[in-house]
């Protein structure tokens, strides 16, 4: 399967192609041959036609560019073990910041469908790496623009993997407490408290919410050693009385500070 956009109008305005996408049926080399080399096309498949890598759905082709690395010739050798496609990109032989050299593009295809874009992108980044290959190539939002020629197309032989992207590091609750008690330990050493307490005694509060920001204040600073007088003083003397239409007398501070350090 390839996805392809019908609009051949504004080619070289990537603004136009965010949506609108089509999806093709299309996987035998001519047919693929044919979408890019008239087209601007994609590998990847997203859904809603909507060309996001959180809409990704699946591959069955990977694409390489090749810009200033690997010349055509070299590519011939390269990609004849393998099932491909090798078509020369818009700039090929044209002066590009001074430079004329090869610029062309080669589709790989998978054994079995690609069907995860971290996977995508982690197997696209590891050809990318080992050839040398234009590294935009490796977003699972990546289009192309339309083939200039197709140099090669190649209807048997080898297809290649899918690489399996490393599983991310799951943040957990255990890791979260131990960050926070050791900004606990930190500021009851150096006799300091976090710094969102801070912006709250300068710049106070939304309406109808100091006796909750108050007792969240106070529990925390208890925590840290602080002591009640300590904690009233400072509410009394901050921002967060005059965030209201009523006075925030010290005796209601006082009491929503003694239930805080209750808790």
């Amino acid at each position: 399967m390839f996805m392809w956009h019908n609009d051949i109008n504004n080619i070289v305005d990537g603004r136009c192609y965010a949506k609108g996408w089509r999806g093709s049926k299309a996987n035998s080399v001519d047919e693929v041959s044919k979408i890019v080399s008239t087209y601007v096309n994609s590998p990847c498949m997203w859904a809603y036609g909507i060309r996001n890598k959180n809409n990704f759905v699946r591959a069955d082709w990977l694409g390489l560019d090749f810009d200033e690395g690997m010349s055509l010739k070299d590519s011939l050798i390269e990609f004849e073990p393998f099932l491909h496609i090798i078509g020369t990109t818009k700039s090929h032989q044209v002066d590009k910041g001074g430079k004329v050299c090869d610029r062309f593009r080669v589709l790989l295809k998978f054994c079995s469908p690609c069907e995860n874009y971290r996977d995508y992108e982690h197997t696209v980044k590891t050809w990318v790496s080992q050839l040398k290959a234009d590294k935009a190539c490796v977003d699972a939002a990546r289009f192309f623009w339309p083939c200039k020629e197709i140099v090669s197309a190649k209807h048997y032989g080898g297809l290649i993997n899918v690489f399996k992207a490393p599983e991310i590091a799951k943040k957990t609750k255990q890791n979260f407490a131990k960050k926070r008690e050791a900004s606990q330990n930190h500021h009851k050493k150096h006799g300091t408290y976090p710094s969102w307490i801070d912006g709250k005694l300068e710049d106070g509060c939304a309406i109808g919410t100091r006796n909750k920001t108050t007792y969240m204040i106070a529990a925390e600073l208890s925590k840290l050693g602080f002591g009640k007088d300590y904690i009233v003083d400072m509410i009394e003397k901050s921002s967060i009385p005059s965030c209201g239409n009523d006075d925030f007398s010290k005796a209601e501070i006082t009491r929503t500070v003694e239930s805080a350090m209750r808790r």
